[in-house]
């Protein structure tokens, strides 16, 4: 009886910007213990991928590792496996990068283990059919997806249960199945199913090629005695399954049949793309008995791209990656510097800051900052010395339909959109770094209890009109009771000069709602180090109002502890450093606040005394499999009480300056 050819597969990646204690943690308790196993039992053949940032961090600090991995490839009993360098889903990036990103690590694998990769890892297996014809121009003659992926593709009986050929612009790739069912019973460490699916032979005699990853095996307590025990399993002479690999099972297996794949990804990933109505629904029926057909609806409903619209967050990490790509690519005559700029590029582009799957992707400050800091870096290398002229740009680069504008300084960068007239990006360039990079507050499936959420992305320099009896305490808890939220309105373009680096909005009375007749105009101005916002408010209607003015400026940290920032109130030239807290600050002058990690003393000011609430951002997500409150951005708050009679008009101003 024919057996199962069975390939064993393992991914290993380490997001770039994870820190050394990340890193080292993940090579003692994963890493290690899988390459010093599977060195004992050379019975057993693996494909093998692991993430160039992985690998470089190795390289570095535990170069053993590598001569363990060049001997086990040169037994054959490792197949590496090629793919992008820093990991990046591939589909979002333009072709130069995905040809660049692959070529990268291929070179990187030849140097260091002689070997030219044939095959290529799709993290998160994510697919869009252009794909085949990119990696085939790399050299790569297969890939992976899942059995689920191949349903989607039409496929059935015995073809979902060996390799598929699919194809782009003439170019042929070989993709290989991995079996849901499979990975489910190791998961479960089920060995019976996992034999019994082995022994499932079809009655057409067809041969069947079933892959798994088994990297889930080292998730927890007890995962290396798991791991050896699968080993041995597969290591005995009664063993149900032909093992091999990849490059092998091309070799000997032909007929192969031929299908078109849609936009997929795994499950995990498919998920959590879904919007929150298709989420609610899939928790609704996973599980149910006879749900299976109404549960692949959901899952085929759902593109990976569905990740830049739930989360605006991604969005605009991916369009400052292609307003970046754009930079490089206008750079002419200097390739060093071109190369340098696309390597900064390319670090950017990891899929861990689009998504939100695994260890909190997106949710993770620390991987923002690096992805952020990386194309602050490469942007700086674009600019030539003695040819770049700062600028205000108007372009719509977050790719929402309308355009936004780039004050564009030596020093500073501010995005301006429309959309409440607000800040979404400042970029320090000095110390790369994005201090309006942060997360909105939004409730994931796995949050309970009562929680604060934001209605729109968070920003800096939004606009409300509360109520004078609003307090710190109202903000806390995300009540503003008959008052006006600007960041809902759409303002427009009054004036714009480009050689001061100055714009001028302007939201019209429109009478609707509370505070409906007060104009406002803002006008921002970027000198050197220091952007200004000016307000000036008009009454409109015919009766007086009385509110108290805020503008909310969220600026994000390495952290919220006193190793991270420091404020400072000064009252008549006085104050003291603390700690960020949930503090009200009354009748200040100015606000310093120290940016540790980086150095940097920030100090906001207005053009008279005001009150300023400050407290920290936190969202609730999981990260390190813990769900928890976790730091995203301190907020302050200027507020300041007006009274504008009909036709009175008043000003305000406010600055933020970077000291170096």
């Amino acid at each position: 009886m024919k057996k199962t050819k069975l390939i064993i597969g393992a991914h290993g990646h380490s997001p770039f910007g994870s820190s050394e204690a990340e890193l080292e943690r993940e090579y003692q308790t994963h890493y290690k213990p899988f390459i010093a196993s599977l060195y004992r039992f050379p019975a057993v053949p693996v494909v093998l991928h692991y993430s160039g940032v992985l690998l470089t961090w190795i390289e570095q600090k535990h170069p053993e590792y590598f001569l363990i991995l060049e001997e086990l490839i040169n037994r054959k009993q490792v197949e590496i496996l090629g793919g992008g360098f820093y990991e990046p889903m591939l589909p979002l990036l333009p072709l130069a990068d995905r040809l660049g990103q692959i070529e990268l690590l291929t070179t990187y694998l030849r140097k260091h283990f002689g070997k030219r990769p044939r095959g290529c890892w799709l993290p998160g297996l994510i697919w869009e059919q252009p794909l085949a014809s990119a990696l085939q121009t790399c050299g790569m003659d297969y890939t992976f997806l899942s059995s689920t992926q191949f349903k989607q593709a039409g496929l059935s009986g015995p073809d979902i249960e060996r390799p598929c050929l699919t194809e782009d612009q003439g170019r042929i790739l070989t993709v290989f199945p991995i079996s849901s069912e499979l990975t489910d019973a190791l998961l479960s460490r089920d060995m019976q199913a996992f034999a019994r699916i082995a022994s499932d032979v079809p009655d057409s005699g067809a041969d069947r090629v079933l892959s798994v990853f088994i990297e889930g095996l080292f998730n927890g307590a007890g995962t290396e005695s798991a791991f050896c025990g699968l080993l041995e399993y597969l290591s005995a002479q009664d063993c149900p399954f032909d093992l091999s690999v990849p490059s092998r099972v091309l070799k000997t297996t032909s007929a192969f049949s031929k299908s078109y794949f849609p936009s997929s990804a795994d499950r995990p990933v498919m998920y959590w793309s879904m919007d929150e109505e298709r989420r609610r629904l899939f928790d609704g029926l996973n599980g149910t008995p006879g749900a299976s057909e109404d549960i692949s609806a959901l899952v085929a409903a759902s593109l990976p791209r569905q990740f830049l619209v739930r989360y605006p967050e991604a969005n605009g990490i991916y369009t400052k990656m292609l307003y970046t790509h754009i930079l490089i690519n206008q750079l002419r005559g200097d390739k060093y510097r071109k190369r340098a700029a696309r390597e900064e590029l390319w670090k950017a582009q990891g899929c861990d800051s689009f998504w939100h799957v695994g260890n909190g992707g997106l949710y993770r400050n620390r991987l923002r900052k690096a992805v952020y800091g990386a194309l602050i870096e490469a942007e700086k290398i674009t600019r030539e010395k003695g040819v770049f002229i700062p600028s205000v740009i108007s372009v719509d680069i977050n790719l929402d339909g309308e355009k936004e504008f780039l004050l564009q300084g030596a020093e500073l960068n501010g995005y301006v959109k429309l959309s409440g007239g607000s800040l979404f990006e400042l970029d320090y360039l000095p110390k790369a770094w994005n201090y309006v990079d942060t997360m909105s507050r939004r409730r994931e499936p796995y949050a309970r209890g009562d929680l604060v959420l934001d209605e729109l992305p968070r920003s800096a320099f939004s606009d409300r009109l509360l109520h004078p009896e609003v307090t710190l305490k109202d903000a806390l808890a995300g009540n503003y009771p008959f008052s006006r939220n600007c960041a809902e309105e759409r303002y427009e373009e009054i004036a714009t000069d480009r050689v001061h680096k100055e714009l001028t909005l302007r939201k019209a009375a429109d009478f609707k709602g509370n505070y409906g007749g007060i104009e406002i105009q803002k006008h921002y101005s970027l000198r050197k180090n220091v952007l200004s916002v000016q307000y000036v408010l008009a009454n409109r209607g015919e009766k007086p109002a009385r509110f108290n003015f805020a503008s909310e400026i969220d600026l994000s940290f390495a952290g919220e502890d006193a190793g991270s920032q420091l404020i400072k109130a000064f009252t008549s030239g006085a104050g003291e450093a603390s700690a960020l807290g949930c503090v009200e600050y009354r009748n200040v002058d100015s606000l310093r606040i120290e940016d540790v990690e980086n150095s940097i003393p920030i100090s906001l000011a207005s053009s008279g005394p005001f009150t300023v609430w400050a407290y920290p951002v936190r969202t609730v997500c999981r990260i390190d499999g813990k769900i928890g409150e976790y730091y995203q951005s301190s907020c302050f708050v200027p507020v300041l009480p007006v009274i504008l009679a009909p036709g009175e008009s008043w000003e305000t101003s406010f600055s933020l300056g970077f000291d170096a």
